[in-house]
């Protein structure tokens, strides 16, 4: 169970890593401003990132607790 608790610990880094990748280069100037069409603002999805990440710490958390 150790191993999986790891593994969602590292999904969650791996979360955070590629959602601020992303929202780095959706703010460039070399995009078209027909691209700068977003479904969810700056705002919501770093509250999106950060939900997933706390989730994927505590299940994460709990899977390694239950592994000792």
């Amino acid at each position: 169970m150790y191993w999986y608790g790891l593994f969602f610990v590292v999904l969650a880094i791996a979360l955070v890593v590629v959602a601020t990748h992303a929202m780095r280069g959706r703010t460039k100037e070399t995009s078209l401003d027909s691209e700068k069409q977003y479904r969810y603002s700056k705002g919501q999805t770093t509250a999106f990132v950060f939900t997933g990440f706390v989730l994927f710490i505590c299940i994460g958390a709990f899977f390694m607790q239950m592994g000792w």
